[in-house]
């Protein structure tokens, strides 16, 4: 069982790199740069010591590629944040004064 959890951490080591990069800094780009260096880090090393690597590591890479890949979809600079901004917002008087009971 350890050696299975082991092995499961190992493969998805970049993703593990990337929610911590993007945890620490907030940058979602920098977030990529770091989990595909470590993707290719890891393909290298599997490559030259056992040959082969195997396909959890290209899982976790195909993830990381995925919420980069929509994060940037959906990120579009000319519009983010006019929909909100070009509403006009007025607070409401939404308060229930009490009222008086002669007794």
């Amino acid at each position: 069982m350890f050696y299975l959890l082991r092995r499961l951490l190992v493969s998805f080591v970049s993703t593990i790199v990337f929610f911590a990069v993007y945890v620490a800094i907030g940058d979602v780009l920098l977030a990529a740069i770091a989990a595909t260096a470590t993707v290719i880090a890891q393909l290298v090393l599997g490559w030259t010591a056992y040959g082969s690597r195997g396909g959890m590591t290209w899982a976790s890479f195909a993830v990381v590629l995925t919420l980069t890949g929509t994060t940037f979809a959906g990120d579009d600079p000319a519009t983010s944040g006019n929909w909100i901004s070009s509403q006009q917002l007025a607070p409401v008087n939404a308060t229930c004064r009490p009222t008086l009971r002669h007794i």
